[in-house]
């Protein structure tokens, strides 16, 4: 599990395989590698969201 140099809105680091939300506790994102950055992958979908973009509203809530 690789370290993406960005911290959660708590200021814990953020990981590669990490879940997180953005507010709503029932839309959870995973932490994957994709085209040589870091990305989240809304689980249950296909959608994906920056993590640089939504740094400020990202709650890790289970560590890889």
């Amino acid at each position: 599990m690789q370290y993406t140099g960005l911290k959660d809105k708590n200021g814990k680091r953020i990981y590669e395989g990490n879940i997180y939300h953005m507010g709503d506790k029932n839309i959870t994102y995973t932490v994957v590698q994709r085209d040589g950055g870091f990305i989240g992958k809304q689980n249950g979908s296909s959608s994906y969201a920056g993590l640089e973009h939504w740094q400020d509203r990202i709650e890790i809530v289970e560590k890889a």
